[in-house]
C-alpha cells in the first residue's frame, strides 16, 4: 500500500504553467498565501470548484458575528457537541436549546 501513497487521482495543476483564468486565481492566491496550497492545484481541475472555494472565503472574510453569537464559546456555535458537554461552560440547558433555535 505504500508504493501508492504519492500518487494522485486527480493530477493537481502545475501553478507555473497555469494560464488564463487558472493562472489569474493562482496569482490572487499567491498574494495570501506566498504559494499555491495542493488543496487549490487540486481543485483547478474544475475551475468553477475553485471560484466557488475563493468566493466562499471571501465572503466569509467580509463576516462578523452578531452580538449574541459573539461572546459564545465555540462549543455553543456548533450543534454537533451534545447539550452536556455545554454545559461545563456555565450554561443551563434551556440556554443551549436557545442557542440552537437562534434565540
Amino acid at each position: 500500500m505504500g508504493e501508492f501513497r504519492d500518487q494522485n487521482r486527480i493530477q493537481p495543476v502545475d501553478p507555473d504553467h497555469a494560464s488564463g483564468a487558472i493562472g489569474r486565481l493562482f496569482g490572487e492566491i499567491r498574494a495570501k498565501f506566498a504559494l499555491v496550497p495542493k488543496l487549490f492545484r487540486v481543485l483547478a481541475n474544475a475551475p468553477v470548484a475553485l471560484e466557488g472555494l475563493l468566493g466562499l472565503s471571501a465572503a466569509l472574510a467580509r463576516g462578523a458575528l452578531d452580538e449574541k453569537a459573539r461572546p459564545m464559546p465555540e462549543p455553543m456555535r456548533s450543534s454537533s457537541l451534545p447539550a452536556t458537554s455545554w454545559s461545563s461552560v456555565g450554561n443551563s440547558p434551556t440556554q443551549i436549546s436557545g442557542a440552537r433555535a437562534g434565540g
